[in-house]
């Protein structure tokens, strides 16, 4: 982790493993890690591993921790399914069932219950974690895989990146997609919302360019 006024590091690690996936609790600073057989959980100093699940023996492409930091939700792989685990011993707690087409990317909805999967294919699901239901299931929601998804900061809104060169933008409450934003020459490898302006959102690009857009009109805003 590297301290952003100053870009010194305040603490690494190095693992013995090649990891796929990265994330960070807002609030405790945890560091849950997966690769390609293994989901590890380190406190914020990275010093002390907190819990190893290692028996699926499967890829985890994608995880992601609940709001309350109490959940811990993965892909895992060649499957269509999100395993909540207990991110204190590593036990699996339930298992969200798909739709038939293997999940790429997760996202937890940063102010409810709901977490968002992009598909292999262009499938886009979400879940209600408080009934363990699938409640969207848009199975041509882009025309390639869906590498990232990225809810908005209140929880309205999600955001897609696509092997199609677009990112789109969709509302959950009527379930709809609102906004296709053109422009990458490549494919959208990643998103995210500006976290005080809802009406901005970034794409990272194969392409080598990284985006601003409005998210109302699809105007690009800038190009880095």
């Amino acid at each position: 982790t590297w301290d952003l006024s100053t870009g010194n590091t305040i603490n690494s690690l190095t693992l013995d493993f090649d990891y796929l996936a990265v994330a960070v609790h807002h609030s405790d600073g945890r560091v849950a890690v997966s690769d390609r057989s293994q989901l590890v959980v380190w406190d914020n100093t990275l010093s002390q591993k907190l819990a190893i699940r290692i028996d699926h023996m499967q890829a985890v492409p994608s995880i992601d921790w609940s709001p309350n930091g109490d959940v811990l939700a993965s892909s895992i792989g060649f499957t269509d399914d999100v395993v909540l685990w207990n991110p204190v011993d590593g036990s699996s707690q339930s298992t969200l069932m798909g739709n038939g087409q293997q999940l790429n990317s997760i996202a937890w909805q940063p102010t409810g219950n709901h977490i968002a999967a992009g598909g292999l294919q262009g499938a886009l699901v979400v879940w209600d974690t408080s009934i363990g239901s699938m409640i969207v299931n848009e199975i041509e929601a882009h025309q390639g895989t869906i590498n990232d998804v990225a809810w908005s900061p209140d929880g309205s809104l999600l955001a897609t990146g696509s092997w199609d060169y677009t990112v789109k933008i969709w509302q959950l409450e009527p379930f709809q997609l609102l906004l296709t934003i053109e422009g990458h020459d490549g494919e959208v490898k990643s998103v995210a919302w500006n976290p005080t302006n809802l009406r901005q959102i970034v794409s990272a690009s194969k392409d080598t360019t990284v985006k601003v857009w409005d998210t109302t009109s699809g105007q690009l805003i800038k190009t880095f």
